[in-house]
């Protein structure tokens, strides 16, 4: 009996190990310090999905990012970026004294992005079992199509979209995939508009 529990633990241990293991490879971590009034470093270049870890942010160098002016950071946390585009940061006490920084997100397929003024893109829900719905509207650029894509680029869905009109909803099944971690990326006529993560669960 002793045994047999046993076995069990070690197993629970071992897939617990597995999935930290899967977790750690799949993104990249990068960590950003502040060194006087500056961000050690103030840009870095990443993937959708990737995290930063500020690391001395506090009530001496509270962190603001553009999108969220609203919110002001005086913690060290880490930081998931699932959206491709342009995050620039600063320091809500230094700013004038040129402590700021910039992320640019890139996507995982490597294609170039472009201009996403009045552009919507919902995902929901997400994560999700099987099922989720896409919600796509756009005042601007005609939408082409859009792409489901695996952690290591490759193609899973594709969806023709040059024929219909520029508020979309579709649902996608999921059920016949492997769980775990997909990019859904948008495209226009000149090209991917945005990409965000799915997670599908078991």
């Amino acid at each position: 009996m002793k045994k047999i529990l046993l076995s069990k633990i070690v197993k629970q241990v071992g897939l617990l190990f597995a999935i930290t293991l899967c977790s750690t490879i799949s993104y990249a971590q990068d960590t950003i310090k502040t060194s006087g009034f500056t961000f050690v470093p103030d840009s870095l270049v990443i993937t959708v999905g990737d995290s930063v870890y500020f690391s001395d942010i506090g009530t001496l160098h509270p962190l603001v990012f553009n999108k969220s002016t609203t919110d002001s950071f005086k913690t060290p946390a880490w930081f998931v970026f699932d959206t491709v585009g342009i995050d620039n940061f600063y320091c809500a006490n230094h700013v004038l004294l040129g402590m700021k920084g910039v992320i640019d997100v890139q996507s995982a397929t490597g294609i170039n992005y472009v201009n996403r003024d009045n552009f919507q893109l919902t995902i929901s829900p997400n994560p999700f079992y099987e099922y989720t719905t896409l919600k796509i509207k756009s005042s601007g650029q005609k939408i082409n199509s859009f792409k489901v894509h695996n952690v290591i680029g490759k193609e899973i869905v594709s969806y023709d979209l040059s024929d219909k009109n520029n508020t979309l909803s579709y649902k996608i099944n999921f059920s016949g995939l492997e769980p775990g971690v997909y990019f859904c990326s948008i495209y226009t006529e000149m090209g991917l508009i945005e990409t965000k993560k799915l997670v599908l669960l078991k």
